[in-house]
C-alpha cells in the first residue's frame, strides 16, 4: 500500500468516525405524509408502526371532487351547498387501524375532540388507537363515482416518549467538600406533549447529589428538550451512587417512570514528606548545596501535583520535581538546593498545590557565612638553639568569619 493510500484510508477512517459521533440522541417523532386519491385506493403509511396501546395523530387536509356537477368531499364530509354532519358518511375517508378493523375518519374525528362540527378550512385531526400495525387509508364513494383530486394525510406518533441524552453519570473521584456539575438533557417526541409531573432523588447517597431543571418541575415537553444540572459534594471518603426518577402521568409503559443513574468517588487528598523539614546546616555564602525528599500519597488513587514554590519573595531555596503526578499508595522524588548569596539563617515554607486546590507544605532552614582565617603572627623567629635541643613556640589560630573553616590538611615547606 502506498503512502497517498494509507494517508486517504486515515482520513476515510476519521471521517466515518466524525460521523458516528455526531450521532445525535434525540429520538425524532415518527411522521410519514402521503397522498390518498379520490380513486378508493389503498394508501398505506408503514413508516408510522406503534405497539399496541399507542395512539397515532393523523392529521387530514385538502378536498376532492366527487361528480361532474361540483360536489366536493374532505375527510370529513360530503358537501353540496351547505355543510352537514350525517349519520353515517357514504362519501369520505376511511382509516385501517386492524386486519380487518376498518372505520370512517369522520367517527375517529368526532371521538378526538379536537375541532366541532365541518371545517370550512378542510383541516381535521384525530387520534386513532394502535392496535399493533401501521395504519392505512382509503377513499370511499358510495354515491358517485366520477372522483378526481386527493387528501394529504399526515400520520405521526401521537403517544409521547422521552429520551435520554446520558442514563448514567459518572462524576469520577471528586475531593470531600468540593462540588463537581454534570449536565444532562431529555428530549420529548410524539405530538402530544411528554408531561413531567414529579421527579425525585434516591439512593443510598441521595443526599449527596442535587439536580436543577431549566424548567420548573412539573411542565409538559412537546417535541422539545429540557435540560438538567446535576451537582456531586461527596462528605466522606468512597464510592457513592444515586438515583434521579423522572416520573409521567401520560408516558407510555416504561416511560411513566425514567431514572438516570448518579455515580461518584469522593476522596480526601494525603500528602506527606519523607523529610518535614530539610536541615542544610551552615554551608559557605555564594555556594550550593543539594538535598533530597519524597512526596508520599497515602491515598488510594493517584494525585496531581500541579506545583511546588517558596513563599518568600527572591528566596535562596528552590524545587524541582513538579508538576508530577504521585500513584496510589506511592512516592515522587524531589528536590531542594540551597543557594545564598548573602549571609544569614535562612528558613523557607513550600507551597505544595495539587489539581483538586489541595495545598501542603514542607520546610527547609539553613545558614549562610564565609570563614576567615585569624593567625596572631604570621612568622616564629626560634632565635639560637643548641644542637640536639629543641624550643617550642606557638601561636593563635582561628575563624573570625561566620561560616565554618575546615582545615583540611598543613605543609611544611623546610
Amino acid at each position: 500500500m502506498g503512502l497517498r493510500q494509507k494517508v486517504l484510508l486515515i482520513v476515510v477512517f476519521l471521517f466515518g468516525a466524525s460521523i458516528a459521533s455526531a450521532q445525535q440522541w434525540q429520538i425524532a417523532t415518527p411522521r410519514q405524509v402521503l397522498p390518498v386519491k379520490a380513486d378508493g385506493s389503498i394508501v398505506n403509511f408503514p413508516n408510522v408502526n406503534l405497539v399496541n396501546g399507542m395512539k397515532y395523530r393523523v392529521h387530514a387536509s385538502q378536498r376532492v371532487i366527487v361528480s361532474n356537477s361540483g360536489e366536493i368531499a374532505d375527510a370529513c364530509y360530503y358537501v353540496n351547498f351547505f355543510p352537514f354532519a350525517p349519520d353515517v358518511v357514504p362519501v369520505s375517508l376511511k382509516v385501517r387501524n386492524g386486519i380487518s378493523n376498518e372505520d370512517w375518519f369522520h367517527n375517529f374525528w368526532i371521538a378526538s375532540g379536537f375541532q366541532n362540527s365541518y371545517q370550512s378550512s378542510h383541516i381535521y385531526d384525530a387520534t386513532v388507537p394502535s392496535t399493533g400495525i401501521p395504519l392505512a387509508f382509503r377513499f370511499v364513494d358510495t354515491q358517485f363515482g366520477d372522483n378526481s383530486g386527493n387528501i394529504l394525510i399526515d400520520v405521526a406518533r401521537e403517544t409521547p416518549g422521552i429520551a435520554i441524552e446520558k442514563d448514567t453519570l459518572d462524576f469520577g473521584t471528586v475531593r470531600v467538600g468540593t462540588p463537581k456539575l454534570l449536565p444532562d438533557s431529555i428530549e420529548s417526541y410524539g405530538i402530544q406533549g411528554y408531561s413531567v409531573d414529579n421527579v425525585r432523588m434516591m439512593g443510598a447517597s441521595a443526599s449527596k447529589f442535587t439536580a436543577s431543571s431549566q424548567r420548573p418541575v412539573s411542565f409538559v415537553l412537546t417535541e422539545a428538550t429540557n435540560e438538567f444540572i446535576f451537582t456531586y459534594t461527596p462528605t466522606t471518603a468512597g464510592r457513592d451512587s444515586a438515583e434521579f426518577h423522572i416520573f409521567s402521568s401520560n408516558g407510555f409503559g416504561a416511560d411513566k417512570e425514567k431514572i438516570i443513574y448518579l455515580y461518584g468517588n469522593g476522596f480526601n487528598t494525603q500528602l506527606s514528606f519523607q523529610t518535614d523539614t530539610l536541615d542544610f546546616g551552615v554551608i559557605k555564602t555564594g555556594t550550593t548545596k543539594t538535598l533530597p525528599d519524597q512526596i508520599i500519597n497515602k491515598d488510594n488513587i493517584s494525585v496531581n501535583v500541579t506545583s511546588i514554590t517558596e513563599q518568600t519573595p527572591l528566596s535562596p531555596y528552590s524545587v524541582t520535581g513538579a508538576p508530577v503526578t504521585v500513584g496510589a499508595v506511592s512516592r515522587s522524588p524531589i528536590s531542594v538546593t540551597f543557594a545564598p548569596t548573602k549571609d544569614g539563617i535562612y528558613f523557607e515554607k513550600f507551597d505544595v498545590r495539587t489539581g483538586d486546590g489541595s495545598v501542603f507544605n514542607f520546610y527547609a532552614k539553613g545558614f549562610a557565612g564565609t570563614p576567615k582565617v585569624f593567625i596572631d603572627s604570621n612568622y616564629l623567629d626560634f632565635g639560637k638553639v643548641i644542637l640536639k635541643q629543641s624550643r617550642t613556640l606557638t601561636i593563635q589560630f582561628g575563624n573570625v568569619g561566620t561560616a565554618p573553616l575546615n582545615v583540611t590538611s598543613t605543609k611544611n615547606t623546610n
